[in-house]
């Protein structure tokens, strides 16, 4: 047993078994749609009419398979990217925060999406926590790479922003205020670890 466990691919396995189980899982549900995205998707009539579990289930389905993909394959290199970072219990806990964040900013402040699909809104707030996790590991990283992302997530809420080749390629409308949305949540969640890891190492040395 101690061999396996010393293998790279168990390790990976691990760390990552958060990020690769919701990996298969969306795979899972791009393959029954339509029916999960009816189902599951994010719509705010049926919201109201009391299925809650839509605010959750709404980012793990998608418009098709380049929709996923597309999401996947961010998923796929944040797990790689940061898997010496990743851990199981505080990993679940980034991402349900920002996917119920991106949920609540779209309900609150955009009413005139009725309904959403994709895991790409919760994904920026995903990766910007991610990227404050290590800022002490990696500062000069981090920061250039927040600042292209906050720099992508701003343009996209100007009026010359332009998404048509995305929209082409996924089949519908990009949800830019998603993008917004996660990575406010993002930025929160991420700070909050960030101040929690810093305090918990001066209490060691202390």
């Amino acid at each position: 047993m101690n061999s396996i466990t010393k293998t790279p691919l168990f390790n990976f396995w691990q760390s990552g078994k958060f990020n690769i189980s919701l990996f298969l899982l969306i795979l899972i549900l791009a393959a029954l749609e339509p029916k999960a995205g009816d189902f599951l998707r994010f719509d705010r009539h049926a919201i109201e009419a009391g299925q809650w579990w839509r605010l959750i289930s709404g980012h793990l389905v998608h418009l098709g398979w380049a929709h996923s993909f597309l999401n996947l394959t961010g998923l796929g290199l944040i797990t790689v990217i940061f898997q010496r970072e990743l851990s199981g219990r505080n990993d679940s806990g980034a991402l349900l925060f920002c996917i119920l964040c991106t949920s609540f900013g779209i309900y609150c402040f955009s009413p005139s999406m009725i309904w959403y699909v994709g895991l790409s809104g919760s994904l920026h707030g995903y990766l910007i926590y991610y990227l404050i996790k290590g800022y002490k590991v990696s500062p000069i990283i981090s920061v250039g790479a927040l600042s292209v992302i906050t720099g992508k997530v701003i343009w996209e809420q100007t009026p010359w922003a332009n998404t048509s080749s995305t929209e082409q390629l996924i089949g519908g409308a990009v949800a830019i205020d998603s993008h917004f949305y996660g990575s406010v949540a993002g930025i929160i969640i991420g700070l909050a670890s960030l101040a929690y890891s810093t305090s918990h190492q001066k209490n060691e040395v202390t």
